[in-house]
C-alpha cells in the first residue's frame, strides 16, 4: 500500500510541474536596450506563480497596459485618440485568450490584440 502511493504521490508531482511549464511557456515579455518591447501570450500563461500578471485597464481616457513578468516590469499607454485605446478599452471588460502589446521607447502601445477563444 506504501509503495502505491508513493507511486501516485511521483506521478503528481510530475503531472504538476509538467502543466506549470506548459502555461509558463504561454507567456513572455522582453524591452530592448532603447525601452521598447513586447509581451505576448495567453492570459493563463502570466497567472502562473512566480511568472507574473497582466492587466488593461482604463485610467479617465487614457489606455493603460501593465504587466510583470519574473520580476520585471512592463506597460504602455495609449492616449486619447490612440488607435490602440478601443482595443485597451475592450480588453478591460472582456473574456481574453491570447494578448499581444508592443510599445516604443516613449511608451506608447504601438499594437494591441487581445483575442477571445475557445477550445474544446
Amino acid at each position: 500500500m506504501t509503495r502505491i502511493f508513493s507511486i501516485l504521490v511521483v506521478l503528481a508531482l510530475l503531472l504538476g510541474a509538467r502543466s506549470s511549464y506548459a502555461a509558463d511557456s504561454d507567456a513572455f515579455c522582453t524591452r530592448d536596450a532603447t525601452g521598447a518591447g513586447s509581451c505576448y501570450g495567453s492570459f493563463t500563461g502570466f497567472q502562473v506563480p512566480m511568472v507574473g500578471f497582466v492587466d488593461f485597464e482604463m485610467l479617465g481616457s487614457i489606455g493603460i497596459f501593465s504587466a510583470a513578468y519574473r520580476g520585471k516590469s512592463y506597460g504602455c499607454q495609449a492616449a486619447p485618440g490612440s488607435e490602440w485605446l478601443p482595443a485597451i478599452m475592450a480588453a478591460t471588460s472582456a473574456y481574453r485568450f491570447y494578448l499581444q502589446v508592443d510599445w516604443d521607447d516613449t511608451g506608447n502601445c504601438t499594437w494591441v490584440t487581445v483575442q477571445n477563444a475557445s477550445w474544446l
